[in-house]
């Protein structure tokens, strides 16, 4: 009779055994990850992840390279710029040298101006007027002969026939001021007709540059 007790209480253990067993393998399962679903989730979260990452550094890549061709595009610019405004320095430069260096030739013992000059004057005030900062000095040379008070009155006369001139082609006469070397700076120190010649001039002096 115990015997008969002792199986069936082994046999009752036994099955209550088996019921949790399978109840803990069913949680088991149900709390598993299912293939496909939670796995497949996160990949797809890496995939975006990577895609806007590679997205931010490609707009980065051709951000830089917009500003760095739009710098280099800059510099060419500054370059040209500081290109033309030296040649045009350069050129500004020039025509003083040329206004300076081209004097107005008179002939012995005279003060008046030739047809020739006389167009040399319109482009020397064509000059003036374009170059409204700069006041001129207009010096009256003579060549060796004569007295110096006779060389002094003449070459004073050339200047003021210039400035004269120059009043009627428009230039104002507060931006003329003459005076007279009389022989006392020849361009050309040799005593012949030549040097002569050459002497007999009036000289421009740029002024207030």
């Amino acid at each position: 009779m115990k015997q008969r007790r002792f199986i069936s209480m082994t046999m009752v253990l036994m099955a209550v055994g088996l019921l949790f067993t399978a109840a803990c393998a069913k949680q088991t399962v149900d709390s598993a990850p299912v293939p496909g679903m939670t796995m497949g989730k996160g990949a797809e979260d890496v995939a975006a992840a990577r895609d806007q990452e590679l997205a931010r550094q490609k707009a980065l890549a051709e951000e830089a390279q917009i500003k760095a061709e739009a710098l280099a595009a800059a510099r060419l610019r500054d370059a040209e710029a500081a290109r033309l405004r030296d040649a045009e320095a350069a050129q500004k430069r020039a025509l003083a040298n040329k206004f300076q260096r081209q004097d107005i030739l008179f002939g012995h013992d005279c003060s008046d101006l030739s047809p020739r000059f006389k167009t040399v004057l319109k482009e020397k005030a064509f000059w003036i007027k374009e170059n409204p900062m700069v006041n001129i000095l207009i010096e009256g040379h003579c060549d060796s002969r004569g007295t110096a008070a006779y060389n002094l009155a003449i070459g004073e006369r050339r200047a003021l026939c210039i400035k004269k001139h120059l009043i009627d082609l428009g230039i104002a006469e507060y931006r003329l001021a003459t005076i007279s070397f009389g022989k006392e700076r020849p361009i050309d120190p040799a005593d012949n007709e030549t040097s002569w010649s050459r002497n007999r001039r009036a000289h421009f002096a740029i002024k207030n540059e």
